[in-house]
């Protein structure tokens, strides 16, 4: 007789971060079909490793966007500023 696994945990859903810049704004998610499909709407908004870059003229839209597809992020301004 052989014993079956225990089952894993369930991981807990990753916040979505958001760092603020002067410039541009950086979301970083799980992916999701949902957020990927919004962002891309907006100009300029682009995927880079790790995270989506949006420019910051756009980021009361962007942020819209996340709480729509993710909810509500964590908002970090010192992050963005290195």
């Amino acid at each position: 007789m052989t014993i079956p696994p225990a089952p894993r945990a369930a991981q807990p859903e990753r916040p979505v971060r958001v760092e603020a810049g002067p410039d541009e704004i950086r979301i970083f998610a799980r992916y999701s079909t949902d957020l990927r499909e919004a962002l891309l709407t907006l100009p300029r908004a682009h995927y880079v490793p790790g995270h989506w870059s949006v420019p910051a003229e756009h980021a009361g839209v962007a942020l819209d966007l996340v709480r729509e597809a993710c909810g509500e992020p964590i908002i970090d301004s010192r992050q963005a500023t290195r």
